[in-house]
Protein backbone atom coordinates (compact mmCIF):
# COMPACT_ATOMS: atom_id res chain seq x y z
CA UNK A 1 0.00 0.00 0.00
CA UNK A 2 3.20 2.55 0.90
CA UNK A 3 6.54 2.34 1.34
CA UNK A 4 6.00 2.69 4.90
CA UNK A 5 3.67 -0.22 5.15
CA UNK A 6 6.02 -2.65 2.66
CA UNK A 7 9.22 -1.97 4.78
CA UNK A 8 7.95 -1.20 8.42
CA UNK A 9 8.72 -3.72 11.13
CA UNK A 10 5.79 -3.98 13.75
CA UNK A 11 5.61 -5.28 17.03
CA UNK A 12 2.89 -5.96 19.10
CA UNK A 13 2.27 -7.60 22.55
CA UNK A 14 0.32 -7.64 25.73
CA UNK A 15 1.25 -7.21 28.79
CA UNK A 16 -0.49 -6.22 32.81
CA UNK A 17 0.90 -2.87 32.46
CA UNK A 18 2.53 -0.68 30.06
CA UNK A 19 3.85 2.93 29.53
CA UNK A 20 5.78 4.54 26.55
CA UNK A 21 8.11 7.64 27.33
CA UNK A 22 7.74 9.89 24.52
CA UNK A 23 11.27 11.86 25.38
CA UNK A 24 13.23 9.25 25.52
CA UNK A 25 11.45 6.16 23.51
CA UNK A 26 11.54 3.99 26.26
CA UNK A 27 8.95 1.73 27.07
CA UNK A 28 8.16 0.52 30.44
CA UNK A 29 6.51 -3.05 30.48
CA UNK A 30 5.04 -5.06 33.31
CA UNK A 31 3.82 -8.43 32.88
CA UNK A 32 4.69 -8.72 29.25
CA UNK A 33 4.09 -11.60 26.50
CA UNK A 34 0.15 -12.39 28.21
CA UNK A 35 -1.55 -14.32 25.97
CA UNK A 36 -4.45 -15.24 28.67
CA UNK A 37 -6.45 -12.49 30.21
CA UNK A 38 -8.55 -13.22 33.43
CA UNK A 39 -11.92 -12.02 34.33
CA UNK A 40 -13.22 -9.68 37.03
CA UNK A 41 -16.35 -9.72 39.33
CA UNK A 42 -17.26 -6.44 37.48
CA UNK A 43 -17.99 -8.16 34.11
CA UNK A 44 -14.78 -7.66 32.37
CA UNK A 45 -11.30 -8.82 31.97
CA UNK A 46 -8.64 -8.25 34.02
CA UNK A 47 -6.68 -4.93 33.46
CA UNK A 48 -3.87 -5.05 30.47
CA UNK A 49 -2.22 -3.08 27.67
CA UNK A 50 -1.28 -3.23 24.14
CA UNK A 51 1.70 -2.58 23.64
CA UNK A 52 2.05 -1.26 19.26
CA UNK A 53 5.63 -0.35 17.83
CA UNK A 54 6.39 0.47 14.51
CA UNK A 55 9.71 0.71 12.98
CA UNK A 56 10.77 2.43 9.78
CA UNK A 57 14.30 2.36 8.16
CA UNK A 58 15.70 6.19 9.07
CA UNK A 59 16.12 6.67 4.32
CA UNK A 60 12.31 6.70 4.70
CA UNK A 61 12.06 9.82 6.81
CA UNK A 62 10.91 12.00 7.16
CA UNK A 63 7.46 10.17 6.65
CA UNK A 64 3.96 9.53 8.00
CA UNK A 65 1.88 7.21 8.39
CA UNK A 66 -1.51 5.68 9.72
CA UNK A 67 -1.49 2.90 12.43
CA UNK A 68 -4.29 1.37 13.15
CA UNK A 69 -5.14 -1.40 15.58
CA UNK A 70 -8.33 -3.36 15.87
CA UNK A 71 -9.39 -6.13 18.22
CA UNK A 72 -11.28 -9.36 16.03
CA UNK A 73 -13.08 -12.27 17.42
CA UNK A 74 -12.43 -15.67 16.65
CA UNK A 75 -14.19 -15.63 13.45
CA UNK A 76 -11.87 -12.29 12.48
CA UNK A 77 -14.39 -10.50 12.71
CA UNK A 78 -13.92 -6.87 14.17
CA UNK A 79 -15.88 -6.87 18.04
CA UNK A 80 -18.33 -4.08 18.72
CA UNK A 81 -17.95 -1.32 21.24
CA UNK A 82 -20.06 -2.99 24.23
CA UNK A 83 -24.12 -1.57 23.81
CA UNK A 84 -22.91 1.01 20.50
CA UNK A 85 -23.75 -1.97 17.46
CA UNK A 86 -21.71 -1.09 14.53
CA UNK A 87 -18.85 0.78 16.56
CA UNK A 88 -15.85 -1.34 16.57
CA UNK A 89 -13.09 -1.21 19.37
CA UNK A 90 -10.40 0.16 17.25
CA UNK A 91 -7.81 2.74 17.82
CA UNK A 92 -5.91 4.73 15.16
CA UNK A 93 -3.66 7.85 14.51
CA UNK A 94 -1.09 9.14 12.36
CA UNK A 95 2.40 8.79 13.05
CA UNK A 96 5.29 10.91 12.35
CA UNK A 97 8.63 9.44 11.40
CA UNK A 98 11.85 11.29 11.68
CA UNK A 99 15.33 10.77 11.15
CA UNK A 100 16.56 9.58 14.16
CA UNK A 101 18.98 11.74 16.01
CA UNK A 102 20.96 12.61 19.29
CA UNK A 103 22.24 15.83 20.01
CA UNK A 104 26.22 16.12 19.37
CA UNK A 105 25.96 13.09 17.02
CA UNK A 106 26.05 14.63 13.22
CA UNK A 107 24.56 11.60 11.85
CA UNK A 108 23.05 7.68 13.19
CA UNK A 109 24.66 4.71 11.63
CA UNK A 110 21.27 3.45 9.23
CA UNK A 111 20.63 0.40 11.41
CA UNK A 112 19.14 2.88 13.74
CA UNK A 113 15.68 3.15 12.64
CA UNK A 114 12.79 5.70 13.23
CA UNK A 115 10.45 4.50 16.11
CA UNK A 116 6.58 4.80 16.79
CA UNK A 117 4.89 3.72 19.94
CA UNK A 118 1.77 3.55 20.75
CA UNK A 119 0.42 1.69 24.49
CA UNK A 120 -3.14 1.33 24.63
CA UNK A 121 -3.87 0.85 28.43
CA UNK A 122 -7.24 -0.25 29.72
CA UNK A 123 -6.70 0.00 33.58
CA UNK A 124 -11.21 -1.13 33.78
CA UNK A 125 -10.71 -4.36 31.18
CA UNK A 126 -13.10 -4.74 28.20
CA UNK A 127 -16.44 -6.84 28.61
CA UNK A 128 -14.99 -9.66 26.50
CA UNK A 129 -17.16 -12.70 26.43
CA UNK A 130 -15.10 -15.47 29.04
CA UNK A 131 -14.24 -18.87 26.80
CA UNK A 132 -13.53 -17.01 24.02
CA UNK A 133 -10.83 -16.36 21.64
CA UNK A 134 -9.66 -12.98 20.37
CA UNK A 135 -6.65 -11.13 18.14
CA UNK A 136 -5.43 -8.02 17.81
CA UNK A 137 -4.56 -6.50 14.23
CA UNK A 138 -1.91 -3.31 13.88
CA UNK A 139 -1.70 -2.56 10.13
CA UNK A 140 0.37 0.70 8.62
CA UNK A 141 -1.99 2.52 5.77
CA UNK A 142 -4.43 0.00 5.94
CA UNK A 143 -2.06 -2.96 4.52
CA UNK A 144 -3.12 -6.07 5.89
CA UNK A 145 -0.87 -7.83 4.04
CA UNK A 146 1.37 -6.69 5.71
CA UNK A 147 -0.20 -6.87 9.02
CA UNK A 148 0.75 -8.03 12.75
CA UNK A 149 -1.61 -10.38 15.36
CA UNK A 150 -1.64 -11.31 18.19
CA UNK A 151 -4.28 -14.09 19.28
CA UNK A 152 -5.03 -13.67 23.26
CA UNK A 153 -7.74 -15.86 24.81
CA UNK A 154 -10.31 -14.49 27.87
CA UNK A 155 -9.91 -17.14 30.37
CA UNK A 156 -13.14 -16.78 32.96
CA UNK A 157 -13.78 -18.88 36.79
CA UNK A 158 -13.42 -22.58 37.28
CA UNK A 159 -17.23 -23.75 36.74
CA UNK A 160 -19.37 -24.39 40.02
CA UNK A 161 -19.54 -27.72 40.86
CA UNK A 162 -22.79 -29.36 39.64
CA UNK A 163 -25.16 -30.90 42.56
CA UNK A 164 -28.11 -32.92 42.75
Amino acid sequence: MSAISDEAKLTLLMADYAAAEQATGKLNVIGGSIRIVGFTEQGTTARFAVVCQVDVPSRLCPAEAAVEVILLDGSGDPVDMPGMAGKKIRFAQVAKFEKPSVQGLPMLPPAITSMHQMVLELPTGLPLRVGSPYRWSLRVDGDAEHERTLDFFVAGPPPAPVVG
